[in-house]
Formats: structure tokens, C-alpha cells, sequence
């Protein structure tokens, strides 16, 4: 009887993904884990381990100039373009056309919200203006010739400040603190014999030596009647060079205060003064005492955060490493402190406007072009810092980021370099061991070309364009302005068993999620070259009365995720990369699960 040898069948390989993470721009093609992608653009954390395409953006509003802020106070929108700012609305209404062509930040206290650009401080509170400034109480209980007791600081921010005096009968010159008085109105009040106080008008009731610094009274005003009472107060400006600059010339702020309350502005950023700062008095930030203000380190203050309700002070790069300083505020005998509570061990900080806080996590970018955290040591109780963009940092280091902004939105911290925005994902993380001092990573994302220079919070992410553009990202829109998004997850490089041998690819299935209209394309990457091995594929729509698309139109009613697969043959190939790709306009990709199987033969030779 005739006997045949029939050949043992192949083993079959498979690479199945059940978890869809984000990119991996740190580690070689072939090095990255199965779950991440080397190149995933415009894709995003769908549930988790779980991925989809992002939602488009419609542009909201298009300005002259450079969007440099945009700023809220109640239903208010108001926007720094250029050097203009306004209201924003269907008809813009122009507020100010002298702001600083640079990023400006803001805060909101007691109902008004203050400005700063570098140039000059302004406030909104429903109407645009200039900061008048608190006109403090400098002396007391100064006679007509001089002394008295300090009562309020000079402030930095005003040129006007008020001296009370004990008059003394007869006496009708009264000498102030300060000569060379600016030419603006002098104001006095005097009490009566009834102990009320009475308005006096310059060159009518007095008149005023500004170069003497004297006010002479047509009438004595005499002894107080209230005896130790201040009886005359009177009331001048007195521009200091340089002093209402350094509260201008400042970019950044916080708010913070006793016992980590939120009560007094600090300010910093002047070119002048890079390592000060200054504060203003409880609740009032149109008071900065010019006696309210610190000296850290040498090098510049980039921005602040607060942990454990203490102030960090971010430094530029101090030559010890203590590039945060930590400080609390607290009550003295003589009023408020600031008092030194150490410093963290952490590389500087290199982009004042990348400071966000994801999952009460303070991020920042260092001057190693890297997102890190500040973090107390859950072991030591130490204090440093902590690498937290791994999977991106390669790709960062390569970029110019000291324009970098950031925000933070639905558990993530996306930063846009003005082109391209990356993005950290606040609820997933894992341990790196190519990074053993940092105690965690997030999984990443990018989306590139979106010309965004700024990044904010409004019942939604938004962005703001070096054109001038207002742009909003709409939940569940797949365009870009009409224009389609393309996204796709590429898997690593795919080498097998072993990288020597030849591969053969049979088979590739994916699970995707299902919409009314949706679908995918799979291509391989062969020596180097990407290829198209699965058409365009529609089997994922069901059919949905409040969207028909007669072009890719079917009966399916089934919305859950659909399993699409197909055979292929790739021969003799020592690797292959494979992507998944949607780039239809108006159609939503989600990413389940994928199924690669392949078999091994004899060894690769090119």
C-alpha cells in the first residue's frame, strides 16, 4: 500500500491586544509594548484600556491678531488679541487697545477680575479700567513739622498716599513726608469743633509748595478736639521711579494666604526683578505694601503651586537644585509672614504657562523638556520631583517649549508647543523601570497640527490660535471646520518568535466600535513602506433613524462592538507593522480589540 508523508502543519502565532493604550515616543518601534503605539495621531482614551478618534473642533470666533488670553468674569468672555482687548460676542466691543502682544493670566477676588500681560495691571468688574490703587494711611499722629508713627506701607501700585497730623494752634504750614509732589490735586480734610471732618479745596482753603512738599492753610486748623485724634488728614501723589513697574511688569500670579487661603495675590514675572515677587494685602489687590515682597534664590521665579497648602515657588535652575521653595503663611505679633518651610530637591522649571494641576497632581515642564510633578516621597517623606511624560519625552526634548501652555480638562493634562498638542492621561498610569525614581507614567497622546498657542476650560476644551482664531473641540463632532480628522493606532514593529526567522502574516481581526456610520482601514508597513491590506470596511454601522447616510446606508441594528476580520498574506517578511486607521469625515473610531496571526518558518535573509 502506498504510504504518504504528509507534512506537519505549521504552528500558528498570534499577537492579540486586548488593551488599546496611548503612543510611546521614548522607545524604539520594536521596543514598544504591544499595548502602546509608536505613531497613534488624534486618537485619545476612549473607556479605559480602551481607545477612539478625537472630537473635531469648530472655530467660535476670528480675531485680528494673536489670541494671547481669554479671560471670564461671570457670563463675560473677554479676549486679549494682539494688543486689543474685548468682550467677546457675536460683535466684539473693544475694551483696550494697549495691552502687552503677550500671553496674559488672570484671577477673579471679590467679584473683579484683574489682568496681567507684563505691561500693565487692569481690572474688570462688567466695565474696563485701570487700577486706581488703595490710597493708604502712611503716617499718624504727625505734627505740623514732621515725626509721626508708620501707619500702612507706601503702595507700589498708586502714587497717592494720605498723612494724618495733630495740628496745633496758630500753626498753618504743614510739612509731609515726601518733596517734588506730582502735579495732580492735593486733598485735605480737618475736623471741626464738633469732631466732624470738613472737605478743603487746593487754592481755596490752602495752597501747596509741591517742590517743598508743604501745604500751607489760609486758616489754622488748630488743636485736634478729640484730644491724641488726628484732626488733619491730607491727601497727595507722589510717583516713586519704578515703583508702580514692578506690579506691571509682572505676568504671573496666585492666589494664596494664611493658612492656605486664597486671600492675597502674589505677582511675579518682572524682567527687572526675576527672583522677587510681590503680595498684596488680605483681599485687596489693588494694595501691594511696597514692604511686601521677597528675594528667592538667584535665579528667575517661573511660576507657582501649592501642595499641602504650602507655596511652591518655582525656580529657573538654582546652582544647589533647590528649584522650589516652599513657604507658609502665617500670623505674627507684627502682622502677616511668609515664612521659609524648605525647599524641594527638583530640576527648574522652563514654561510659566505649562503649571496645571491633574488629579491635585501640580505638573509643570522642566527645564529638561519634560512634564514633571511635584510630590512628597510616600516612603522618605522627602521632597523632589518626578518625571510623568516618559512615553513622550523623547519627542519633547527635541522642541522649543518655553511658549508652552497647558490646561487641565476631564481627568487630563494637554499641553500644545503651537503646533501640536500632548496630552497625559490622569487616569492611567503604570510604573516605568527605565524611570525608577519616578513613581509612575501617564499614558499619552498627541494630536498634531492644530496651530493652538493657548489651551482652556470653558464646559469644554478650547483653544486660541497664533492667527487669531477661537476654537472650540464639540463632543461627538468629526470634523475639524468641515474637514476630516485622520486617526489611526499603529501597532510596534511585529518580529515573532524570533526576530531571525521569517513571517508569515495570515490573518488580522479587529473589534471596533459601532456607530451609524463608521469603519476601517488596515495597512502594513513592509520594509519600511506602507501598503493597504484591508479595503475601507463599513460592516461596523447600524442603522439608526436620526442618522441615515444613504452613501454607506444598511439594515443592521446591532450597536454593539463588531468584530471585523479578514485573511492576508505577507510572506517571508522578518517584521511588519500594522495600522488601523480611520480617516472618513464625520465618522467616529473606537478601538477594541485586534488579532494578528502569523507562522514562522526557516531563518530571514535580506
Amino acid at each position: 500500500m502506498a504510504q504518504f508523508n504528509i507534512p506537519a502543519r505549521k504552528k500558528v502565532y498570534n499577537y492579540e491586544i486586548e488593551t488599546f493604550l496611548g503612543i510611546d515616543l521614548t522607545s524604539a518601534p520594536n521596543n514598544v509594548n504591544i499595548s502602546r503605539s509608536p505613531n497613534c495621531p488624534n486618537m485619545i482614551r476612549d473607556t479605559i484600556g480602551k481607545v477612539r478618534k478625537r472630537d473635531g473642533y469648530t472655530t467660535r470666533r476670528t480675531y485680528a491678531d494673536q489670541i494671547n488670553g481669554v479671560h471670564f468674569h461671570g457670563t463675560d468672555k473677554l479676549v486679549h488679541s494682539g494688543e486689543n482687548l474685548y468682550k467677546d460676542g457675536e460683535t466684539p466691543t473693544l475694551l483696550s487697545s494697549t495691552m502687552k502682544d503677550g500671553f496674559s493670566v488672570s484671577v477673579l477676588m471679590n467679584g473683579d477680575l484683574f489682568i496681567l500681560d507684563g505691561k500693565k495691571m487692569v481690572t474688570y468688574d462688567g466695565s474696563f479700567s485701570d487700577i486706581t490703587g488703595k490710597v493708604p494711611l502712611i503716617l499718624i499722629g504727625r505734627g505740623p513739622s514732621g515725626g509721626g508713627t508708620v501707619y500702612e506701607a507706601v503702595n507700589l501700585i498708586s502714587p497717592y498716599m494720605q498723612v494724618g497730623f495733630l495740628g496745633t494752634a496758630g500753626t498753618v504750614i504743614y510739612q509731609l513726608p515726601h518733596t517734588g509732589l506730582d502735579a495732580t490735586d492735593v486733598t485735605a480734610k480737618k475736623m471741626d469743633g464738633s469732631g466732624v471732618f470738613v472737605d478743603l479745596v487746593e487754592d481755596t482753603d490752602f495752597t501747596v509748595d509741591r517742590t517743598a512738599g508743604t501745604v500751607t492753610f489760609d486758616v489754622a486748623p488748630g488743636d485736634s478736639p478729640i484730644t491724641g485724634e488726628d484732626n488733619v488728614y491730607i491727601t497727595y501723589s507722589k510717583t516713586i521711579s519704578g515703583y508702580s513697574d514692578r506690579i506691571n511688569k509682572c505676568d504671573t500670579c496666585i492666589l494664596y494666604g494664611v493658612n492656605g487661603s486664597r486671600d492675597r495675590l502674589f505677582v511675579t514675572g518682572n524682567p527687572d526683578y526675576p527672583n522677587y515677587d510681590y503680595y498684596s494685602e488680605l483681599s485687596d489687590p489693588t494694595y501691594f505694601p511696597d514692604i511686601n515682597y521677597s528675594v528667592l534664590g538667584n535665579k528667575a521665579i517661573v511660576n507657582y503651586s501649592i501642595v499641602n497648602e504650602l507655596l511652591v515657588t518655582h525656580k529657573a535652575g538654582e546652582d544647589n537644585n533647590s528649584n522650589a521653595v516652599l513657604r507658609e503663611g502665617v500670623l505674627t505679633d507684627d502682622g502677616v509672614a511668609f515664612v521659609l518651610r524648605g525647599s524641594y530637591q527638583t530640576t527648574g522649571a522652563l514654561a510659566k504657562h505649562s503649571f496645571s494641576v491633574l488629579e491635585n497632581e501640580p505638573l509643570f515642564v522642566s527645564v529638561e523638556n519634560n512634564i514633571s510633578a511635584i510630590t512628597p516621597s510616600d516612603v522618605l517623606g522627602e521632597r523632589l520631583s518626578q518625571e510623568r511624560s516618559y512615553y513622550i519625552t523623547e519627542a519633547l526634548k527635541g522642541l522649543t517649549l518655553d511658549d508652552s501652555y497647558s490646561c487641565t480638562y476631564d481627568g487630563f493634562y494637554f499641553l500644545t508647543t503651537g503646533t501640536d498638542i500632548y496630552i497625559l492621561d490622569g487616569t492611567q498610569y503604570s510604573y516605568e523601570r527605565n524611570r525608577p525614581y519616578s513613581t509612575r507614567q501617564y499614558e499619552c497622546y498627541k494630536w498634531p497640527g492644530l496651530n493652538a498657542r493657548l489651551l482652556w476650560e470653558d464646559n469644554g476644551l478650547w483653544f486660541g490660535t497664533s492667527d487669531g482664531k477661537i476654537c472650540e473641540f464639540v463632543s461627538g463632532q468629526m470634523d475639524d471646520d468641515g474637514e476630516a480628522i485622520s486617526a489611526y493606532w499603529d501597532t510596534p514593529e511585529l518580529d515573532g518568535q524570533s526576530f531571525a526567522n521569517k513571517k508569515t502574516f495570515t490573518y488580522v481581526g479587529v473589534r471596533i466600535a459601532s456607530a451609524p456610520k463608521t469603519g476601517i482601514k488596515i495597512s502594513a508597513r513592509i520594509k519600511g513602506l506602507w501598503s493597504e491590506k484591508v479595503p475601507y470596511n463599513l460592516e461596523a454601522m447600524y442603522f439608526s433613524f436620526a442618522e441615515v447616510y444613504f452613501d454607506s446606508f444598511t439594515f443592521s441594528t446591532d450597536s454593539t462592538p463588531h468584530t471585523l476580520g479578514q485573511k492576508i498574506k505577507i510572506r517571508g517578511e522578518d517584521k511588519v507593522q500594522f495600522r488601523f486607521e480611520n480617516s472618513q469625515i464625520n465618522e467616529p473610531f473606537g478601538l477594541y480589540k485586534a488579532l494578528i496571526e502569523y507562522t514562522e518558518s526557516g531563518k530571514y535573509r535580506k
